[in-house]
C-alpha cells in the first residue's frame, strides 16, 4: 500500500506506507532548512523536525536527521518507490527580490519496497537507476527558485513572468501558469500535482542562470541571463537531431537577456534549435569519423508537416514575426550543405508571410562576422523588445512587447549559435540600457569592466549548453573572451574538443540519453519483429517498462558473453575502465586509449562499428540481439497445499518458463474445477506471451508424451474414496512436483501420498 495525504492543508504532508509514514513540512512557509527525523525503528515511523513518533517519544529513538530543501521527484520502479530530496544546494544568483539555487546533492529516500525479496536483476536495476537520476539532478545544469518563475520569461504569454512565490497562496497560481516545455521533473512530480500538494516540491529548469551588475552612466543595473532547454525532445549530440512528429526540435533552448533597474524591467528573447525537419546522424561507421547525415526523409510530406507545426507553436508562444538565421556551413559539398539547402527549400515552399529566412555562414571568421553584424540592427528593430513596470518582482504594467522571435540554428546549435547570439545581445543590451536611462547619448561602447562581465556570463552559458548537448565546453569560447592566450592556444583546444566529442558521442553519451528519456517518461524500445522469418520484419515501438529494461540489459550481457573470449574480455574491461565523462586530464588520456583500441578493432580485426559502439536503449535493435538461452523445461512445477486420499487440490501451477498452467486434479467423481487464471504480459511488452494451450491436460498425459524414459510407470490418482482416520491437524504444507518421470509411493497411512521428481532442468517457481 502507498498513498499521499495532506495532513495540514498547505503546511504538512505524509506518505502512508506499509512500513510507516514519511512527513514533510512546506518549504515555502519559512524558506528554511527542514529536518526529517527517522524515528522509532521498531515501528519504522518517519516524522519531521523535533517531533517524534507517537509510539516512542524518547530522543534515543532518533536514527538520523536529513537537511531537506525540497522534493524533486518520486521514482516508481514497480518493486520499490524512492523520494528524491535536495540535501545540498549552490547559490547561483541573488537580488533583493529573488534567489536562484542549483542542487548539488540529492538523496533517494525509500518510501515503499516490495515484501518479496528482489532478484539480482532488480537490485542491479535499482542501483543503476538511482545513480543515473542522482547524477542527472546534480549535473550543474538544473536550477530552481522559490521566488521567481524560471520556466517563463518576463514576456511569456503563459504567465506573469517574474512572479513572487514566497507564500503558499502564490504557489497554485505559479503551477497553473508554469511552462511545461521547461518543467523538467514534471513527470516525477505528478503525484504531488494531482493531489494539490505543490508546497513541498521544486520545479527544476535545465539550462543556465547567471547574473551580474552593470554600472555605466547611472545607478547599477541588474543583468540576468537565463537559458532554458526544452524537455520535449531531450538528448545528446548525434542521438537527437531534427524535429519530432509534434513539432519539437532537438537542442531547443530559449535565452532571455533581462535588465532590471529599480521598478523597470527590460528584456529580449532569442531561440536556438535544430533544423526542424526529419534527419538523423546516428550511423556510426568509424571511431574517429563523424557519423554521416541521413536525409532520406528530410523533404517528405510528414517532415514538412512537422516543420509547419513547429513554426505554428513559435508564433503562438512568441509572436507572429519569426526570423530564421541558418548558420550551417555550405562552404563544402556534402550532406551538411545539402541539409541547409533542404531547409531553405522547405521554408520557401511553406511561403508564410510572417516567416523570414536568412542564410549566413558561421561567424568564426571576420569575413563572416562583418555582414552578420550589419544585419543585427534591422533584425532587432523588426522584433522590438519587452519593457514593463515592476513592483517587488511582479510586473504591474507592460509598456512594450517583443513582436516575435529570432531563431538561430547550426548543425549542433552550440558553438556558432552561441557566438551569433552573443553579438546580437551586445547590440540589444545597449538599446535596453538606453531605455532604462543608464546609457548616455555620448557613449559609443561598453567600458572594459562591464564588457568583461557580459563576456563571462555568455561564455559560461555557452559552456553549460555545450556540456549538456556534447559533453564538452564550447569549441570557440576564445571568440567571446578575445584574450591573447585563448587565441594562441585555440587550435590545440579545438582539436582537444573534437576528439572528446568523438569519443563521448559514440561510447559515453548513451547513458545520459537513457537517463533523460527516463526522466521525461520517454524511453521507447523497438520490440521484437512480428515475423522473425521475414527479411524485412515490422518493428513496433513500445514504451519501455521496468521489466523491459531489465530484459534488455540481460540480452546485452548475453550478447557480450557470446563473443570470442578476447572480445568478451574487452567488453568486461570497458565496463569498469572507460570514462563516461571527460573533465580531467586522466579521463582524457583514458578516453584516447580507448578510442585507439576501438580503431584497432574496426580497422585491424575487422569488427563492425555497430557491434562495439555504445548506443542508447532506444537505438538498439533488440531483434538482432541473441535470445536468452533458457533450457526447455522437462516437467511441470506444481505447488500443492493439501492432499488427502482420492483428492488433490492444486492452488496454482506453472512451468519453468511460465508457459503452461495445470488445472486441478481430482478423483473420478464429477466435480466442478475451480478456474485457473494466468497473467498475460501487457500489450507491447518484450516478455514472451503465455502459451495456455495445455491448461486442460493432466499430469498423466504429459508423462505419456514425454520423450524421456520414466523411472517408473506412473499410476494416475484414482484411488477409491475412503474415510480418512482422525489425526492431528497438520500445518498447511507445500510440495513441489517437477519432472516428467514421477514415482508415486504410498506411506503406511493410506491417505497421504509422496511425490518425487526427476529429470528436472531450469529454475523452479513456487506459487500459492
Amino acid at each position: 500500500m502507498f498513498s499521499l495525504e495532506e495532513e495540514e492543508p498547505g503546511k504538512s504532508i505524509a506518505f502512508k506506507t506499509d512500513r510507516g509514514d514519511v512527513g514533510f513540512q512546506s518549504i515555502r512557509q519559512f524558506k528554511t532548512k527542514i529536518l526529517i527525523c527517522e524515528a522509532g525503528r521498531d515501528r519504522e515511523r518517519y516524522t519531521v523536525q523535533n517531533q517524534y513518533d507517537e509510539y516512542s517519544v524518547t530522543e534515543q529513538k532518533v536514527v538520523y536527521e536529513i537537511p531537506y530543501w525540497g522534493i524533486v521527484g518520486l521514482l516508481d520502479l514497480g518493486f520499490a518507490r524512492f523520494l528524491f530530496i535536495v540535501t545540498k544546494r549552490r547559490l547561483v544568483s541573488a537580488t533583493a527580490d529573488f534567489v536562484v539555487y542549483s542542487p548539488t546533492q540529492v538523496k533517494a529516500l525509500p518510501v515503499w519496497r516490495r515484501v518479496v525479496p528482489l532478484s539480482l536483476d532488480e537490485e542491479e536495476h535499482e542501483r543503476l537507476t538511482l545513480k543515473q537520476f542522482s547524477d542527472e539532478f546534480t549535473a550543474g545544469d538544473k536550477f530552481y527558485s522559490l521566488d521567481i518563475d524560471l520556466t517563463n520569461g518576463p514576456q511569456s504569454t503563459l504567465g506573469a513572468g517574474l512572479q513572487t512565490l514566497s507564500t503558499n497562496d502564490d504557489v497554485k497560481g505559479y503551477f497553473a501558469n508554469i511552462n511545461q516545455r521547461f518543467f523538467w521533473n514534471h513527470h516525477l512530480l505528478e503525484p504531488f500535482l494531482s493531489t494539490n500538494t505543490m508546497q513541498f516540491i521544486l520545479p527544476l529548469t535545465c539550462g543556465y542562470v547567471g547574473s551580474t551588475v552593470i554600472e555605466l552612466d547611472g545607478p547599477p543595473v541588474k543583468f540576468l541571463l537565463v537559458s532554458r532547454i526544452s524537455k520535449k525532445r531531450v538528448g545528446t549530440r548525434f542521438w537527437r537531431r531534427g524535429v519530432n512528429e509534434d513539432g519539437h526540435t532537438a537542442m531547443e533552448a530559449e535565452t532571455d537577456v533581462t535588465l532590471i533597474k529599480g521598478d523597470k524591467i527590460a528584456s529580449f528573447c532569442l531561440l536556438r534549435g535544430s533544423v526542424p525537419l526529419f534527419w538523423k546522424q546516428n550511423l556510426l561507421v568509424d571511431p574517429i569519423k563523424v557519423p554521416l547525415i541521413d536525409l532520406t526523409e528530410t523533404l517528405s510530406p510528414e517532415s514538412k508537416n512537422a516543420m509547419r507545426k513547429h513554426f505554428d507553436m513559435l508564433m503562438g508562444d512568441y509572436g507572429d514575426a519569426v526570423d530564421i538565421i541558418d548558420m550551417i556551413d555550405r562552404s563544402k559539398r556534402g550532406p551538411t550543405a545539402e541539409l541547409s539547402y533542404c531547409y531553405e527549400k522547405a521554408v520557401q515552399e511553406l511561403s508564410h508571410p510572417k516567416i523570414k529566412y536568412m542564410k549566413r555562414q558561421p561567424v568564426n571568421t571576420s569575413q563572416a562576422t562583418e555582414p552578420f553584424m550589419r544585419d543585427i540592427p534591422s533584425l532587432v528593430q523588426r522584433q522590438g523588445f519587452f519593457l514593463a513596470d515592476m513592483n517587488h518582482s511582479k510586473i504591474t504594467h507592460v509598456l512594450k512587447r517583443q513582436q516575435g522571435i529570432i531563431r538561430l540554428n547550426g548543425l549542433d546549435c552550440v558553438d556558432e549559435t552561441t557566438l551569433a547570439q552573443y553579438y546580437i545581445s551586445l547590440h540589444t543590451i545597449a538599446i535596453l540600457l538606453k531605455e532604462l536611462g543608464v546609457w548616455m547619448p555620448s557613449r559609443s561602447k561598453f567600458d572594459d569592466r562591464s564588457l568583461s562581465k557580459i563576456k563571462d556570463l555568455w561564455t559560461d552559458m555557452g559552456d553549460a549548453l555545450s556540456m549538456y548537448y556534447t559533453g564538452t565546453p564550447m569549441r570557440n569560447r576564445y571568440k567571446i573572451r578575445e584574450s591573447v592566450m585563448d587565441t594562441f592556444i585555440s587550435p590545440v583546444y579545438s582539436v582537444y574538443v573534437d576528439l572528446c566529442r568523438l569519443y563521448l558521442a559514440g561510447f559515453a553519451d548513451y547513458k545520459k540519453q537513457d537517463t533523460r528519456d527516463l526522466l521525461n517518461d520517454n524511453l521507447i524500445f523497438s520490440s521484437k519483429p512480428d515475423t522473425p522469418q521475414s527479411k524485412s520484419p515490422v518493428l513496433k515501438p513500445i514504451k519501455a517498462s521496468v521489466n523491459d529494461q531489465i530484459y534488455l540489459r540481460r540480452r546485452l550481457q548475453r550478447f557480450e558473453s557470446c563473443q570470442p573470449i578476447y572480445l568478451s574480455a574487452f567488453y568486461i574491461i570497458r565496463r569498469f575502465t572507460s570514462p563516461l565523462e571527460i573533465k580531467r586530464t586522466s579521463q582524457f588520456i583514458a578516453a584516447m586509449i580507448w578510442l585507439f583500441l576501438y580503431w584497432c578493432l574496426v580497422h585491424i580485426l575487422g569488427y563492425p562499428m555497430k557491434s562495439i559502439a555504445r548506443r542508447p536503449k532506444d537505438q538498439i535493435e533488440i531483434h538482432e540481439l541473441p535470445e536468452l538461452f533458457v533450457k526447455e523445461p522437462h516437467g511441470v512445477d506444481i505447488a500443492i497445499r493439501k492432499w488427502r486420499q482420492g483428492q488433490i487440490n492444486i492452488t496454482s501451477a506453472k512451468t519453468n518458463d511460465l508457459t503452461k498452467v495445470i488445472e486441478e486434479i481430482s478423483d473420478p467423481r464429477p466435480r466442478e474445477d475451480p478456474p485457473v487464471s494466468a497473467v498475460e504480459p501487457k500489450e507491447g511488452s518484450l516478455l514472451p506471451p503465455l502459451n495456455t494451450s495445455n491448461r486442460s491436460r493432466s499430469v498423466g498425459d504429459m508423462v505419456k508424451e514425454s520423450p524421456l524414459k520414466p523411472l517408473a510407470t506412473p499410476r494416475l490418482l484414482s484411488l477409491p474414496p475412503t474415510k480418512s482416520p482422525e489425526r492431528k491437524p497438520l500445518e498447511e504444507p507445500k510440495m513441489l512436483l517437477s519432472g516428467l518421470a514421477v514415482e508415486i509411493e504410498e506411506e503406511e497411512e493410506p491417505h497421504l501420498l509422496e511425490f518425487r521428481a526427476s529429470s528436472f532442468a531450469g529454475p523452479t517457481f513456487f506459487l500459492g
